[in-house]
């Protein structure tokens, strides 16, 4: 949502595109508490949000971040009030830090915004439940058996992803910018589906432009907290060291030695740290580094000079071995132990 938290993102946001688009089953996993799975009979919250006549609601639950790595997916659930099914042109989604309750306000709610994009790719996965009910949280109307049908949103390969950290509470916020409808139409209305797990505080309602969060509950009698439906996933980073390569061409007590790191998983590496180890006969030092970042997919070449203490043809002089590794690596330390060899003065790492 734009106008958010503290209002400090209406010249920052970016529009998000996606490569792909998945479906999310308890059985692919998460990096939260637990997953906040949908109330199929539940309440669908309306999430709103009308350009064209400045008119809109966003929600927001919290969630305890429990794997410290960037936010790659994101997946909720939601449906349209009465059944009658609009066309979102996008959704507003933003990150914000933890408010906790106080004695001024008794419940804890969004603070400052993290992290925002407007979200035009994504995939809806229809689901065929019981009846559901719909709530506006503005007015307090709510209607029971207002329809039923809803959908799973899968947002993946988020680029430029909000890095997480682990033990962190955080507010997920929603509000899908639906397009007006034509006069005489009934104007369809998007709604957050509410979830049958509850965690820590209630989720948290605001209009648009004052986002002043308040508390919700479910009707009809408002006594029993409402939580809303979502899961924070991501793939996974794994590096591979696919080669370590190196040939002296000039002077024979000076080579390089190169290494190429390769994030074979599905989640950006981030904070990848490597270092080059020699032995035996080589004097030099371990050389380290540390890159940024590495995309799925992505390669980043390395090196490190080393000096040969003995250049003798058919000489094993040492080794060198090059490890990398992430703060988000499962794969855990990728490592490669090369032989360097003398041929005819010229020296080499053996493949």
């Amino acid at each position: 949502m734009k106008r958010i938290g503290v209002g400090i993102l209406v010249c920052t946001l970016l529009t998000l595109t996606c490569t792909a688009v998945a479906d999310w089953n308890p059985e692919d996993g998460h990096k939260m508490h637990f997953p906040q799975l949908p109330d199929p009979s539940g309440w669908d919250v309306c999430a709103t949000y009308v350009k064209e006549e400045e008119w809109g609601i966003a929600l927001a639950d919290d969630w305890r971040c429990t794997e410290t790595s960037p936010i790659n997916d994101i997946h909720f659930w939601g449906s349209w009030k009465n059944g009658v099914e609009g066309t979102i042109t996008g959704f507003w989604i933003a990150i914000h830090k933890n408010i906790p309750a106080s004695s001024d306000i008794p419940y804890s709610r969004p603070g400052e915004t993290l992290w925002e994009r407007y979200i035009t790719h994504w995939k809806a996965v229809p689901i065929e439940g019981t009846w559901q009910g719909w709530f506006y949280p503005d007015t307090g109307e709510y209607l029971w058996r207002d329809h039923n049908v809803y959908y799973q949103y899968n947002i993946v390969n988020i680029d430029d992803p909000f890095v997480q950290k682990n033990g962190t509470i955080y507010w997920l916020s929603v509000s899908a910018e639906v397009k007006k409808a034509e006069p005489g139409s009934v104007q369809p209305l998007w709604g957050w589906k509410s979830s049958k797990n509850h965690w820590m505080d209630d989720a948290c309602w605001g209009r648009w432009w004052e986002l002043d969060w308040k508390e919700l509950y479910e009707p009809p009698y408002f006594e029993q907290s409402l939580d809303l439906a979502f899961v924070i996933t991501g793939g996974e980073c794994c590096l591979e060291i696919v080669s370590v390569t190196g040939g002296l061409l000039d002077t024979p007590a000076t080579r390089t030695v190169q290494a190429v790191i390769k994030n074979t998983g599905t989640a950006t590496c981030t904070n990848v740290a490597w270092q080059f180890t020699f032995s035996g006969y080589i004097f030099s030092g371990p050389k380290t580094g540390t890159i940024a970042s590495i995309a799925p997919g992505g390669t980043v070449t390395v090196s490190s000079d080393a000096v040969i203490g003995f250049a003798i043809p058919g000489f094993l002089p040492g080794t060198v071995t090059v490890t990398a590794d992430a703060a988000n690596n499962v794969c855990g330390p990728a490592t490669v132990t090369k032989d360097l060899f003398v041929f005819f003065y010229l020296w080499y790492v053996i493949p």
